[in-house]
């Protein structure tokens, strides 16, 4: 029995402390018909999915085998193959996760480099429809239009006051780049003192309080206005394009 078989072995003693005999003993027939390539440093085996972080971390820290080094084996009985499968598909969760995180990575590095180059103004009226152009070209209509808004004077006068953006992925998004909440919400935080507004009996209190709210695209519209929309796209489609294309150009 050379090296390799021997881990495995052991592996599968593990696998019976673990309370999983019947998976240990699928390994044990496995090593009956697993042929293993030592220039290539590759083998097959399988265990089940609901223990194979444990069993990474076993092969890892206590054999020194990698577990990315394991492949798929064609001489699989219907039991190991079974098995098998069971680790393929938690293989595949991992491999899926990890992949989300580099495309998102990607699309927020291409977003912030669209957004510094288009330059737009997204405040004065016009942050409804920046949100809107953003989720619409850089976030493929996938983000949420969400709008911070002063709570008293929407629940009191139906106004919206306040600051609209995109959130996609956790955080938020207006004409200047990638934001916090806290950014996005202090712009429904208004002054006390502000004669354009009456806060009531409670002004101190009732001129910050905000209210989150997801409003379809087209309410958003109807409260702001929407005339400056598609140059706004146009303006992020053309930078988007330039940003593909290498970056050329202002």
């Amino acid at each position: 029995m050379n090296s390799i078989h021997k881990k495995l072995s052991a592996l599968s003693q593990s696998l019976v402390k673990l309370g999983h005999d019947e998976d240990a003993k699928a390994i044990e027939e496995a090593l009956k018909t697993f042929e293993v390539a030592p220039n290539k440093k590759k083998f097959s085996f399988s265990v089940p999915s609901e223990i194979a972080l444990e069993v990474d971390s076993f092969l890892e820290e206590v054999l020194g085998i990698n577990p990315r080094m394991i492949k798929e084996d064609n001489e699989l009985t219907p039991k190991e193959r079974e098995v098998y499968n069971r680790l393929t598909s938690q293989e595949r969760r991992e491999i899926d996760f990890a992949n989300k995180n580099k495309k998102d990575s990607e699309t927020i590095n291409h977003a912030e480099a669209v957004l510094e180059k288009a330059g737009l103004y997204g405040f004065g009226g016009k942050c409804a429809e920046a949100a809107i152009a953003i989720n619409d070209v850089l976030f493929n209509e996938e983000g949420r239009l969400v709008a911070a808004v002063n709570r008293w004077l929407w629940e009191k006068e139906g106004r919206m006051v306040g600051h609209v953006a995109v959130e996609w992925n956790g955080a938020y998004w207006d004409a200047e780049g990638k934001k916090e909440w806290e950014n996005i919400e202090s712009w429904g935080m208004l002054d006390e003192r502000d004669e354009d507004y009456d806060f009531g009996d409670n002004p101190e209190q009732n001129a910050t309080d905000v209210e989150k709210l997801y409003p379809p695209k087209e309410e958003l519209l109807e409260y702001f206005g929407g005339c400056d929309l598609s140059s706004l796209v146009r303006a992020l489609e053309v930078a988007d394009k330039k940003v593909r294309d290498g970056g050329l150009g202002k």
